[in-house]
């Protein structure tokens, strides 16, 4: 049974004049840490580096990787492999809206030796959780492929635990889940078509030409209607509006990976569902969630 509790790195020793009283256990921080002028201190990304105090000392944890991230936060510290000692799960993020955080582990392994772990299903959107499994502290991960230039549908639920300076996966299972339309496109499908929308914000032209034109009848007078989609390069995602027979063209401004047509329909209009689970409504103008 899995009980859900929502909770929402080699060392280098730094010299500081700063006197750290001694700690029973590691105390992780998350900060901006600049020289005496205002300069970068060396192996520091700049802005957010993560510290540790243990035992009198500080540390910091740095691995390149680790430093291409912009801004690291202390998600939570607790013992995850039931050694006595704390570790700390962080995130971790470039900065902007691009990609999704990555997670990491901190933990001590014995005197003055701290590693970092992390794993490639250990990137969400959403806060991660810890979880029990079996009595041992567990990270649950629901990874949702998304970002820039991404097409993939893909959406993952992932179990893991850390055990012995390790992080082990006990499952990755992908989700076989969405409501189903009638008739659908899917940015895959559109990308490289040689017709796209290269905006980075959010595009506001009606006159451009659409990379697919579906039939349907979207207001249920038997005439025929349009859902008319374009490809959106920046974000890998469609684009996509309704021309009506009965309220002309209702314009959608949610860029997805999938959007469909509905049975269901919401003020004379069917109503569209985006990416999986998403629904989008006639609101008497536009569609909307």
């Amino acid at each position: 049974m899995i009980h859900y509790l929502r909770y929402a790195f080699i060392a280098l020793c730094l010299t500081t004049a700063t006197n750290v009283t001694a700690q029973t256990g590691p105390v992780f921080e998350s900060r901006i840490t600049h020289s005496e002028n205002g300069a970068d201190l060396p192996r520091t990304s700049g802005e957010y580096d993560l510290y540790v105090r243990d035992m009198g000392e500080e540390y910091l944890i740095f691995s390149e990787e680790f430093q291409e991230y912009a801004k690291k936060t202390v998600v939570v510290v607790l013992d995850l492999d039931g050694d006595g000692w704390d570790e700390a799960v962080v995130s971790a993020n470039t900065g902007g809206n691009c990609c999704s955080d990555a997670f990491f582990v901190v933990s001590k392994r014995a005197e003055k030796f701290f590693t970092l772990q992390t794993h490639e299903v250990l990137h969400s959107w959403e806060p991660i959780e810890i979880v029990d499994v079996g009595g041992t502290p567990t990270l649950q991960v629901h990874g949702i492929s998304d970002g820039v230039g991404n097409t993939s549908q893909e959406e993952r639920l992932s179990l893991l635990q850390f055990r012995n300076g390790e992080l082990v996966v006990l499952s990755s299972v992908e989700n076989n889940a969405l409501i189903s339309a009638n008739i659908e496109v899917n940015s895959f499908e559109l990308d490289g078509s040689g017709k796209s929308l290269s905006f980075s914000s959010l595009p506001n032209e009606t006159d451009l030409e659409a990379d697919v034109t579906l039939p349907f009848d979207a207001d249920g007078d038997q005439v025929v209607d349009k859902l008319q989609c374009r490809y959106w390069e920046r974000w890998g995602a469609v684009m996509c509006d309704v021309v009506s027979s009965k309220y002309g063209l209702v314009k959608s401004h949610s860029g997805c990976d999938r959007i469909g047509t509905l049975s269901s329909s919401t003020n004379g209009m069917k109503d569209l569902v985006c990416n999986r689970f998403r629904t989008l409504r006639f609101n008497g103008k536009t569609y909307e969630e």
